[in-house]
């Protein structure tokens, strides 16, 4: 076993314990929530159980963090900062989804503090994303940092200037939802996305008949480079069990979410290819074999 493959053991193993000190899906911000978030300081925090997780946080937080000042702290400090309102806080948190099998996904969030939290869960949601799923043969995608921090930001700022209307439609089941009305957006975007990422039954023949060089077969390294530096053209899409997502990494924006369980359900399968399709080309008939 790899160095880099013990570490991500470790990691996931540390995740399996710490998400035993969690409850499931906290609730969102209000409206007078989402507009504090602007005045608070941002923590992040190192919970010390996944180290390839707080090393890729760290290093992201320093290149990409831009709309709060923000400083790193360990949990005996969250502790004692959780129930102050004029701080957030972004750190490693495990939801279980009662939709999935009651499967443990592990999300990055954003959370505000709250006065009456005793813990974690207890605290508001000003934005969240799956990057990872417990007990999955595949690894939490550590190399998405920058640009899930990236979503982050986009959609605090987004709720702060919605009605209450708005960010109630967001809430956990929704939220993520709510950016497919970014679909016909794709239009004019190159997508990137692993090989791993893609169902067995999408040959490469398939993709460059269908999308031409608008769908790019790749690898997990050349995905942790379009992480940290793209074009505005350029989007990443990523699967986690249940959940497939494309993103763009320079501005962190969400253009696609399927949260589906099913077969193929931990990859982009082809009720997904026709979606894409439709909202990226002209053409008047999808290809299909």
């Amino acid at each position: 076993m790899s160095v880099k493959s013990i570490l991500r053991f470790t990691s996931l193993m540390g995740l399996l314990c710490f998400a035993l000190r969690m409850e499931a899906a906290p609730r969102s911000v209000t409206s007078k929530e989402a507009l504090q978030f602007g005045k608070t300081k941002t923590y992040f925090v190192m919970t010390g159980d996944d180290i390839v997780a707080d090393s890729y946080l760290k290093e992201a937080m320093t290149s990409t963090w831009k709309i709060t000042p923000a400083e790193i702290i360990d949990l005996p400090r969250f502790e004692k900062l959780k129930n102050d309102t004029m701080c957030s806080f972004v750190l490693n948190n495990t939801v279980i989804h009662p939709k999935f099998a009651n499967q443990k996904y592990i999300y990055l969030n954003l959370l505000l503090g709250s006065p009456k939290a005793n813990s974690i869960s207890d605290l508001p949601v000003i934005a969240d994303i799956p990057f990872g799923c417990i007990n999955s043969d595949k690894d939490p995608k550590y190399y998405m940092m920058p640009c899930l921090l990236r979503f982050l930001q986009q959609h605090a700022t987004r709720i702060q200037t919605r009605s209450f209307w708005e960010i109630f439609k967001l809430n956990f089941d929704k939220r993520l939802s709510y950016y497919n009305r970014f679909n016909s957006e794709l239009k004019g975007k190159t997508i990137y996305i692993d090989t791993t990422d893609l169902a067995k039954d999408i040959s490469t023949e398939y993709i460059l008949l269908t999308f031409g060089k608008k769908l790019i077969r790749t690898d997990e390294k050349s995905l942790e480079k379009l992480s940290q530096h793209s074009g505005d053209s350029v989007l990443i899409a990523f699967s986690v069990p249940s959940f497939n997502i494309i993103l763009s990494p320079s501005e962190g924006k969400m253009f696609y979410f399927n949260g589906k369980p099913g077969k193929n359900s931990d990859r982009f399968n082809m009720d997904d290819m026709k979606t894409l399709y439709f909202n990226t080309r002209e053409r008047k008939n999808f290809l299909t074999y």
